[in-house]
């Protein structure tokens, strides 16, 4: 009696496929975190990041502007501005610019200001010849504007023709603070050596008379 050759057949693994399959998503996936993490890497640094110098010239540059819009903003004005008896755009241009502090000197020049305005029609207008920084720190600043003002009066009363009443230099310091990123004024002076500079209001006063 003859028997067959029996042939024996392995038995057929199937998680070993599954595991190739697991051990590939893995390794595929470690590659794409490292790759992602260099490029994160790569633009991090790529990215040029600002200089203390630079961001010290913004800081002076922010100074200088807050500076001269008070300046700028307190010797600018004509009865064009009047509303009533007052000039709220020639308050709010300088209140922008302003701690609380220093707004309580401004509100009183205003008011001086706008009566002059409206009894007598001056004028001024301002040059600004220069504007330097003397000292700055992350908070406080000191800003020097120089100039000149002109003020103008009617040549009659309630004409359009204006005769100039002189023009006024002035070499104002200027102490600024740095409230939540901005730039305010909260003191001016006349610089040392210089006479004071009378408000605008102030020295047109004789001169409306006339």
């Amino acid at each position: 009696m003859s028997f067959g050759t029996m042939e024996q057949t392995a038995p057929v693994n199937s998680a070993a496929p599954r595991n190739a399959r697991v051990r590939l998503i893995v390794t595929v996936g470690s590659v794409l975190v490292i790759l992602a993490s260099i490029v994160a890497i790569v633009l991090v640094v790529a990215k040029p990041a600002k200089s203390d110098g630079a961001a010290l010239a913004d800081q002076r540059a922010a100074a200088s502007s807050a500076a001269n819009a008070l300046v700028q903003g307190q010797y600018t004005f004509d009865k064009s501005m009047l509303q009533g008896s007052t000039m709220p755009a020639f308050r709010a241009k300088v209140e922008a610019v302003v701690t609380p502090k220093y707004d309580v000197t401004f509100q009183l020049l205003a008011s001086k200001v706008e009566a002059v305005v409206q009894a007598a029609g001056l004028k001024s207008t301002i040059a600004i010849w220069s504007t330097g920084v003397a000292a700055i720190s992350s908070d406080r600043a000191t800003v020097l504007v120089v100039g000149a003002y002109t003020q103008w009066l009617p040549k009659t009363k309630g004409g359009t023709d204006y005769r100039s009443a002189g023009e006024v230099p002035f070499r104002d310091v200027l102490s600024l603070v740095n409230v939540n990123g901005k730039w305010l004024v909260d003191n001016q002076a006349p610089a040392e050596g210089m006479p004071p500079t009378a408000p605008p209001a102030a020295s047109a006063t004789s001169g409306a008379s006339k």
